[in-house]
């Protein structure tokens, strides 16, 4: 707004005031202190500072009298030079706060100015047809996403159970039968779910509960090793259990991935 009046002006990134901490000329300043204001550039004062956002422990002094302050001597005689203006190529700049400059009349904008990409006249999509691009491309992440995501997790959990966790075995199983729709309920044991699934599930939920509740130490290379047997045999009876279709529908299917407490 000030350039199109002729009034040199600027964008200033910094840092407001730090912290003031018990050592002598020492401040603190954060992250949290970074900040940006306006600079306009009046005659006889230099660089003015107006924050859109006033601090109150800073009411916008002017760099003129900081540095003024700083060196001991007043600066304006130093102010003879103006600089230029920054204006849209193509524009003439007015007379410095030349009050003819200031039109009378409403300012309104055209929308069509709008309508051609800065740079060129590159592709545009239709006004009508962008909702629906924004649509195919927020589904298409979606949809693509829950498999990456639990092929992630999946991964993670035989890498656990290579390392020998048991747990990691029976939370993969289980998180496949919740994606086929099963309901492996918690208030079951793993003795009742391997019962109410496939007799091959019975030696991992053995193993399992071994593992859950048996005493620290008390699982062995040969547990991991049937437990892993125990979970590619009941993956395999799921497999044949469920149709392609079916099976293609549970790696959409977001319901392991909801937590269930």
């Amino acid at each position: 707004m000030a350039r199109t009046l002729g009034i040199p002006s600027r964008v200033v990134l910094g840092f407001t005031p730090g912290e003031r901490t018990d050592f002598e000329d020492i401040v603190v300043v954060r992250d949290r202190n970074a900040h940006a204001w306006v600079e306009l550039w009046m005659p006889a004062q230099g660089w003015v500072r107006f924050d859109p956002t006033p601090r109150p422990d800073r009411l916008n002094p002017t760099t003129a009298s900081d540095v003024a302050d700083a060196l001991g001597y007043d600066l304006a005689a130093y102010f003879d030079q103006i600089p230029d203006v920054v204006l849209t190529p193509g524009d003439t700049p007015p007379r410095f706060f030349d009050p003819g400059a200031i039109p009378d009349e409403d300012l309104t904008v055209d929308p069509s100015a709008f309508d051609t990409p800065v740079g060129g006249t590159g592709f545009r999509l239709p006004t009508w047809l962008q909702p629906l691009a924004i649509g195919a491309g927020l589904a298409l992440i979606l949809t693509g996403g829950i498999p990456l995501v639990k092929w992630l997790a999946r991964r993670r959990r035989f890498a656990r159970l290579r390392d020998g966790d048991i747990s990691a075995a029976w939370e993969e199983i289980v998180a496949r039968l919740t994606d086929f729709g099963e309901d492996p309920r918690a208030s079951l044991t793993p003795d009742e779910l391997a019962a109410r699934v496939d007799p091959a599930m019975q030696p991992l939920a053995t193993v399992y509960g071994r593992a859950v509740y048996g005493p620290p130490g008390s699982v062995a290379e040969t547990h991991v090793t049937t437990a892993t047997r125990s979970l590619e045999q009941t993956t395999q009876r799921l497999t044949g259990r469920y149709s392609r279709w079916e099976r293609l529908i549970a790696w959409y299917r977001p319901a392991s991935l909801v937590p269930t407490w």
